[in-house]
């Protein structure tokens, strides 16, 4: 009888304790989002440049910032893997082969990379800074 009396106790104090335990801030969720991209599989799909113009993109909470990016899938890209980059937020403007180009918004960079069939993710170069 104590025994169960004991457990019963434990749970409803960890029950009462959870209930207590206070929400993060919104800057901390925003941290803690963050944090999670950064230490996610997705996020070794990014290349350096992108990955930093997230995170800028990212801390000045301009989310709706849009890079040109090139994407390279597991294969050919079909009309429904091009749909299903669609709902995720890619903008394609270019296919051939496995390389997909277009425009992604910062806020669905997480989206976008956590797609399977996505491998690589890069920021574009401006055709200015090219060297011929």
């Amino acid at each position: 009888m104590y025994k169960y009396a004991f457990i019963l106790l434990i749970t409803a104090s960890t029950l009462l304790l959870s209930c207590v335990t206070p929400s993060p801030s919104p800057q901390q969720a925003r941290i803690i989002k963050a944090s999670r991209f950064q230490n996610s599989v997705e996020w070794n799909k990014l290349d350096g440049r992108l990955k930093q113009a997230w995170l800028t993109a990212y801390q000045e909470n301009d989310l709706a910032r849009s890079f040109e990016i090139m994407i390279k899938t597991d294969g050919k890209i079909s009309d429904n893997k091009n749909r299903v980059l669609f709902v995720n937020g890619f903008m394609t403007r270019s296919t051939i082969g496995s390389i997909a180009t277009g425009t992604v918004r910062a806020g669905d960079v997480p989206k976008v990379a956590k797609i399977e069939f996505v491998k690589v993710m890069e920021l574009a170069i401006p055709m200015s800074i090219k060297r011929r």
